[in-house]
């Protein structure tokens, strides 16, 4: 049978329209091809320090908050890494900073003033004077002085220009634990305007670095910027742990402190080397070793003040056992230990002489300087505590200073500090003070970049201890309470002193320091009205 003529023209026009496909096909083949790039804009937040490990993979080690807030809050985020299709944008330009100072300097005729700042003589402060200090008069012609003395001497003359209200000093070492202090008197100018005024801050600062910023807020304006940041910690001879056998434990406790310190008794195991040390002289030091570093991790925290200033109870069962423990650790500590600040604890570890003790991490710099025989010798450790009292809760100190401004001096001298202020916190000098100084990083970054590096050439391991730290958030600045008017209160600190040499009972010491305490808290209770909670 044969089909119908429709059926057979549409047969042909398929067989044409397949013969036809085919050639295209072919055709098509011979061509060159051509894939489109398809780019994907990558917007890096400023709250971001970013490493860029391949071409496509944005590493986001560190962010920070920004913002008010009482004590040492910090909100980090643990590292990840995030594939992007695509290539990244490019980094933002500006200007260096040497660049940008000689403008502003320029701009606002500040070359030839004089700033001065006065500090305490810390590794840090002594390194801005020496180093950093010179660098930036170089480049912008405005001469920067750097003041450095005890830190009693610098109490005192912080505390007479502010109450004069006059302009001897520009700039002053700030410490953590009297920003609160200090902002409800009003003796610091609010650096927040300088920080987001485009034109006075360096495009290239990134604040959100300096990972203890919010240490320096207080109800809203932020009364200084960190420039050196670090622990009190357990720190002891890892050297003769590892002669004696001794294996520091998972969680660390004062019982097995107290059994190390009587192995090693008063310089007998070991020559001039002995179980314990502490900064137990009469002075601040006493109050601040106790508020700081033994009560926390005995339970007993925010200094023991409630936080509407009406009552205290670091005198309570648990506060009482731990002022015990302090002083019967004495027996095991250097011959005139009672008059022991944290300088003399430092120097102590420099030479070698204890086997154990908490330290300011901050004299690493000094002890690694002043005697290189102790390089590799030392370990660190969170504070021991004692599993009986301590429920949770922070267990350490944080400590750190940061450089404020003299609110009543004139503008273009502000001006001119705030540009030193840049200078030394800058992600440049953070990195030079992390190689001369060693244990006061205040940018998250350097940490980053140095800390593993030091942490292998000092042998210490307090990077790595650092860097838990902040991820757990165990370790607290201070309250903002008015924490120098009552650590300065003289018959505070004698009558604590007086149960260290015996003339008081411990628990009888305390009971009176209570009342002190009260006494001063009684002044600023209206001024301070209730603090938020400490977290």
């Amino acid at each position: 049978m044969s089909k119908p003529v429709g059926a057979l023209t549409t047969t042909i026009l398929l067989v044409v329209l397949i013969i036809l496909s085919i050639i295209s096909i072919a055709l098509i083949s011979t061509l060159p091809r051509t894939v489109p790039t398809v780019t994907v804009p990558i917007t890096v937040p400023s709250v971001s320090v970013l490493t860029v490990t391949q071409a496509q993979v944005r590493t986001e080690v560190k962010t920070v908050t920004v913002g008010p807030g009482a004590g040492a809050t910090v909100t980090t985020t643990v590292p990840t890494t995030v594939t992007v299709t695509g290539t990244l944008a490019a980094a933002p330009t500006y200007p260096s900073l040497e660049e940008w100072v000689k403008n502003i300097v320029a701009k606002y005729n500040l070359k030839g003033i004089t700033i001065k700042m006065v500090t305490e003589s810390t590794p840090t402060s002594l390194f801005i004077r020496d180093v950093l200090a010179p660098e930036f008069s170089k480049v912008s012609g405005i001469n920067a002085i750097v003041e450095t003395v005890s830190w009693d001497e610098m109490y005192r003359k912080t505390v007479a220009t502010l109450q004069a209200k006059t302009t001897d000093y520009d700039v002053f070492y700030i410490e953590q634990d009297i920003v609160g202090q200090f902002g409800v008197l009003g003796w610091l100018e609010d650096l927040m305007p300088y920080l987001s005024d485009k034109e006075l801050t360096w495009p290239g600062y990134d604040p959100a670095d300096l990972y203890t910023l919010n240490q320096y807020y207080f109800r809203g304006k932020l009364l200084a910027i960190p420039f050196e940041a670090f622990l009190k910690i357990y720190v002891y001879r890892k050297d003769l742990f590892e002669k004696y056998g001794i294996k520091l434990p998972e969680v660390l406790t004062w019982d097995f402190v107290k059994n190390v310190a009587e192995f090693f008794g008063a310089g007998t195991k070991e020559p001039g080397v002995y179980g314990w040390v502490a900064q137990a002289a009469s002075h601040p030091c006493l109050w601040f070793e106790m508020v700081e570093s033994i009560w926390p991790t005995f339970g007993v925290h925010y200094w023991g003040i409630s936080n509407d200033l009406s009552h205290v109870y670091f005198n309570n069962t648990c506060g009482k056992k731990a002022f015990r423990l302090y002083i019967e650790l004495l027996k095991y500590a250097p011959p005139g230990v009672t008059s022991y600040t944290w300088d003399e604890v430092g120097a102590t570890f420099t030479r070698g002489g204890a086997v154990q003790g908490l330290m300011y991490a901050e004299f690493f710099g000094t002890i690694f300087k002043q005697n290189p025989a102790m390089i590799g010798k030392y370990g660190v450790a969170y504070p021991p505590i004692d599993p009986a009292c301590y429920k949770g809760g922070y267990i350490g100190y944080f400590d750190g200073g940061g450089m404020g401004i003299n609110p009543y001096i004139p503008r273009e001298r502000k001006i001119a500090a705030w540009l030193f202020i840049q200078w030394v916190t800058s992600k440049d000098s953070v990195r030079k003070m992390a190689e001369g100084v060693t244990t006061t990083i205040v940018r998250w970054s350097v940490i980053q970049e140095l800390g593993p590096k030091l942490d292998e050439k000092y042998g210490y391991g307090y990077w790595a201890l650092m860097m838990k730290a902040i991820r757990e958030n165990v370790f607290r600045g201070a309250p903002p309470t008015p924490t120098y008017d009552i650590a300065t209160t003289t018959e505070l600190f004698t009558t604590l002193h007086k149960a260290v040499t015996g003339e008081m009972s411990p628990d009888e010491a305390l009971d009176k320091a209570a009342q002190i305490v009260l006494s001063v808290l009684a002044k600023w209770r209206d001024v301070y009205g209730i603090l938020p909670p400490y977290s």
